[in-house]
């Protein structure tokens, strides 16, 4: 399926180039983030194999307006409930999240000052190549819907394990469409092979969530410190979707705690900012640094607690988690000074 949010980009245009807003904004048309919102979502809507979500901005010449539209896939269609935590999802990244800085470079040039609106237009579809009878080989279709008796029987005719459309292969579609049975079926059938393949199947599998695939890989010689999308290792990713038992299985197997991105101060630690508690002191018990923060000069423990300060101010009830999470990172701050 695919999902797409639509809503109308408000452009605030200096004086002096108001005549030629229109010229302005067509310059926009066509620009596209690099990073998608799927990269930052949490559970539930992690668990469910969502992905893409760019963000993109679209000229309607018949009404000369702009459009900011954001289209994700996903491996069956969402619930009202679903959709419902998506859109607000969406809305808060293009107000806070990738849309805060997104396409600076091209305001400023055209002297513009864009203001995202809530969504207008949602909604869902079939993607021609997920749904219509015939443009997706059966392999594809069977490892998407888990149908293993289906999988066996089109191996044995012959069917190519390692296909690829459009730079997705049967173990990728089992793996979005969370079929854990279909994705081991397919591991233990040969269907990664190099070291490449391997990590990035590790991933993939990590971000979903499917342990008992995390594990099959980890056991065929996937890299647990493999660098990945937006220089993330496998950890990285267990601990920004809160996966507690798969970070467990990572350090188990030599994962890095405190592994850096490349130009960033970004670590694990920093990676479970919102995680479940117990997977922060998962990551500190294995030796996480409590004094390395993402702004320099700043602790995690320090962030969590003005954040916590801030939610008490508002009385929100989710101050005492927050007050629970910097007395923790404090605790370990003093065992470290001791050590």
């Amino acid at each position: 399926m695919n999902v797409i949010i639509s809503a109308h980009a408000n452009a605030t245009i200096a004086k002096t180039k108001a005549a030629a807003a229109a010229k302005a904004l067509k310059q926009l048309d066509g620009l596209e983030t690099d990073e998608e919102c799927s990269d930052h979502l949490g559970p539930p809507l992690s668990d469910i194999g969502i992905i893409g979500g760019s963000l993109k901005l679209v000229y309607d010449k018949s009404r000369q307006t702009l459009e900011l539209v954001t289209r994700y896939r996903t491996a069956r269609q969402l619930t009202k409930r679903e959709l419902n935590l998506l859109v607000e999802f969406t809305e808060s990244q293009w107000a806070d999240g990738i849309g805060e800085s997104a396409f600076e470079d091209q305001q400023d040039s055209l002297g513009l000052d864009l203001l995202f609106e809530k969504a207008s237009q949602i909604r869902q579809e079939v993607d021609a190549k997920q749904g219509r009878p015939g443009s997706v080989p059966r392999l594809f279709a069977a490892a998407r819907e888990g149908k293993l008796d289906m999988l066996k029987q089109l191996l044995l005719e012959g069917a190519d394990i390692r296909a690829e459309v459009k730079g997705n292969s049967p173990l990728i579609e089992a793996v979005l469409a969370n079929q854990c049975g279909a994705a081991l079926f397919l591991i233990e059938q040969g269907a990664v092979v190099t070291a490449k393949e391997k990590f990035e199947e590790l991933q993939r599998s990590t971000m979903s969530g499917l342990i008992d695939v995390v594990a099959a890989l980890i056991a065929r010689g996937a890299d647990v410190n493999g660098i990945g999308l937006h220089g993330y290792t496998p950890l990285m990713w267990a601990a920004n979707r809160g996966h507690t038992q798969i970070a467990a299985l990572l350090l188990a197997h030599g994962a890095k705690v405190n592994a850096r991105v490349k130009g960033q101060r970004k670590t694990p630690l920093i990676c479970a900012e919102t995680a479940p508690l117990e997977l922060v002191e998962l990551l500190l018990k294995h030796g996480a640094d409590p004094a390395f923060g993402e702004v320099e000069g700043r602790t995690p423990g320090q962030e969590a607690a003005n954040y916590a300060l801030r939610l008490r101010e508002r009385g929100d009830p989710d101050a005492t988690e927050w007050e629970a999470r910097a007395a923790l990172y404090r605790r370990y701050e003093k065992k470290t000074k001791r050590a």
